[in-house]
């Protein structure tokens, strides 16, 4: 039985650290007052948007305003809420599930500490049973203060904080450190006999033309417990009795329709209930969620080198071209999207002909609304873990309690995301590599030598045997592919180019023309926003100088190319609409020539994925193919026409 704690009518309140344990001054005795609040919350949500709606900050989305509120960071803050007592009813274990707590603090029932976390990446169900009072129960939940910096450069070897690092700040996005719950959030009740837990996944049969469905159980406390599966449609209705021990219960020969990827068949979905009871009939556990089958075979690449991985993804018996886009989260406070902020962007991809993405490793684990929404448009999720490059070192952290720390988050990753049909594979994290011969712009990526990649690579594929895990990505001999290594078979999966730097169309369509990767995971080229959207977040800023001195354009200098402008145009901008639409039109043209001749060698090459889909912050220029307010720019749309030329075909 669960219970929906989002609608007990929280509160929130802000502290100077550590404040809110003395309860009362030691100097005079009373009662002490937050700095801040007690203020609605939403839950879930983030501190930054309770704050907002109450009044108490500017939209940090407009110019630097983001700077004006780092001060939160320095805060505890506490969110209260009351319990009622008919949702506590004796002769059952309640516990309190949260899908994601994003921060480090506690929670405390009735003034009682339940629960400590630290861990940004895993579900947390705490029982709080023997907390509880007769009458009303008081929560509390404290979110103390985050690790000072987890951002963009620095030393991956020493990261063992588990928070999402691009909150700190990236070269697309400002620091915003989201503080909050995110996912789902509840209280659950279950008989005191014992515990039942599960996760589930599937798989199809070529051959056969049928499905399988297997069921991973998880018994405490309990010899045995019966469960009741049912999957519409009268494909099947069953009854089976699991023991104490059983690893995996494999429910076969269903005969079922195999659900395709965008642009090539249905997404066929069907509704699978499960119930779990004990001996005595009582309900212990359930789920109820929209399946899908398919078969997935990876190949090498025609004419790859002997040694080589493969990179060539046959989909239900037919070879595909993986054509998508990097997935970042859509905002910094991604505790405050909606489904319908999902729902736009997806739609628009499977429109765009994307059937893949690649959820990078500088996130977190995507919502069960992203996973819904892919399993139904036909979009496959490459789904790293939360591990990315630092630029100082990129290599793991080494200790036995930071690898276990990760192997726990894999396994919470793995039970939450594993029964989606739309989920491809899983990637170890974003970047990992040792220097390379041409230094560290052209490194070596890691493999499953690595202490931790090998870890957790044991673990996902214990968990989840149907799908491929790689260490990294990119993966393979190099990271980069420079054109004077071309021909020598060491370009496997790589990362970049990101932008053509100095070179001109010529030489960018020879760097594409003469490549030999098998798979291109990011590559990007930069464009800048629509100059509508650049001039509605602008704030205090100003369009001109068209420099990288303007913080308008500094803020993302990697990405500004207001000096080929002015090399091509022999001057500098006359207004800002003159340089959006210049570098939209540069960037969609670089974009369809490297895509172009990525499709043209398939399959040779498997696939190439662009880097960045969408913006999450409203930046000036990026290199995201759709902007902010989730709208498509003009590389998009040329891209459209590739991406459908083959699906058509």
């Amino acid at each position: 039985m669960r219970y929906d704690i989002s609608d007990l009518g929280w509160h929130l309140s802000g502290f100077e650290p550590f404040e809110w344990e003395l309860e009362k001054s030691a100097e005079i005795g009373i009662a002490l007052q937050p700095e801040i609040g007690p203020v609605p919350a939403k839950i879930p949500g983030s501190v930054q948007r309770s704050l907002h709606d109450a009044g108490l900050i500017e939209n940090w989305e407009v110019g630097h305003n983001c700077r004006n509120i780092e001060w939160i960071e320095n805060r505890h803050w506490v969110y209260n809420a009351t319990l009622p007592a008919d949702k506590t009813p004796g002769g059952l274990r309640h516990s309190l599930v949260f899908e994601g707590l994003d921060g480090q603090g506690r929670i405390f029932v009735n003034g009682k500490c339940v629960h400590h976390f630290a861990n940004g990446f895993v579900r947390h169900s705490i029982d709080i049973t023997d907390a509880l009072e007769d009458g009303d129960n008081q929560l509390a939940m404290v979110f103390e203060c985050s690790p000072r910096w987890l951002g963009q450069f620095g030393r991956t070897s020493q990261i063992r904080d588990l928070k999402a690092r691009f909150n700190y700040g990236w070269d697309w996005s400002k620091r915003l450190m989201q503080i909050g719950v995110y996912g789902g959030a509840w209280l659950e009740s279950r008989p005191d006999e014992g515990r039942f837990d599960a996760f589930f996944y599937t798989d199809y049969d070529l051959e056969t033309r049928e499905g399988s469905l297997f069921i991973c159980p998880e018994l405490s406390g309990l010899y045995s417990a019966v469960v009741e599966v049912e999957i519409d449609g009268g494909v099947h209705s069953s009854t089976i009795e699991i023991d104490f021990g059983c690893d995996e219960y494999i429910i076969d020969e269903l005969e079922v329709e195999p659900w395709h990827p965008n642009g090539c068949g249905d997404q066929k979905l069907y509704q699978l209930e499960i119930k779990a009871l004990a001996p005595d009939g009582k309900l212990l556990w359930q789920a109820s969620q929209k399946i899908g089958f398919k078969n997935i075979q990876w190949k090498q690449c025609r004419d790859a080198p002997k040694d080589s991985d493969p990179w060539l993804c046959c989909v239900n018996g037919k070879d595909i071209f993986l054509q998508g886009a990097n997935w970042t989260p859509i905002r910094p406070n991604f505790a405050d999207l909606e489904r319908k902020d999902y729902q736009q962007r997806i739609k628009l991809y499977a429109d765009l002909g994307f059937n893949i993405f690649r959820v990078w490793g500088g996130g977190f684990l995507e919502s069960r609304d992203f996973y819904e929404l892919c399993d139904e448009y036909g979009i496959m999720v490459w789904q790293e873990f939360p591990l990315s490059s630092s630029g100082v070192d990129n290599k793991t952290p080494d200790d036995d309690e930071t690898i276990e720390l990760m192997c726990r988050t894999v396994r919470s990753y793995v039970r939450r995301r594993s029964s989606y049909v739309s989920l491809l594979m899983w990637c170890g994290g974003n970047e990992l590599q040792k220097k390379g011969p041409h230094g560290t712009i052209n490194g070596i990526p890691l493999d499953e030598s690595d202490r931790m990649l090998g870890r957790m690579g044991r673990v996902c594929r214990d968990m989840d045997p149907i799908r491929r895990f790689i260490a990294t990505s990119s993966l393979g001999p190099r990271f980069f592919a420079l054109e004077s290594e071309f021909g020598q078979g060491l370009h496997w999966d790589v990362h970049g180019p990101w932008k053509a730097n100095e070179m001109d169309l010529e030489k960018w369509k020879s760097y594409w023309s003469h490549d030999d990767s098998l798979f291109r995971s990011e590559t990007g080229c930069p464009g800048p926003s629509d100059a509508s959207l650049i001039r509605r977040y602008l704030g205090e800023q100003k369009p001109e100088p068209f420099s990288v001195e303007n913080p308008l354009w500094g803020d993302y200098d990697w990405w500004f190319e207001g000096d080929i402008f002015e090399r091509e145009m022999g001057r500098k901008p006359a207004k800002l609409e003159e340089y959006a639409a210049w570098g939209q039109s540069r960037q969609a043209k670089l974009l369809s020539i490297a895509v172009s001749e990525c499709k043209r060698r398939f399959p040779e090459c498997g696939g190439i994925i662009i880097w960045m889909g969408h913006d999450s912050w409203p930046c000036s220029a990026n290199t995201s193919l759709i902007d902010f307010e989730g709208q498509p720019k003009q590389a998009a749309l040329e891209l459209k026409k590739i991406f459908k030329e083959q699906q058509d075909t």
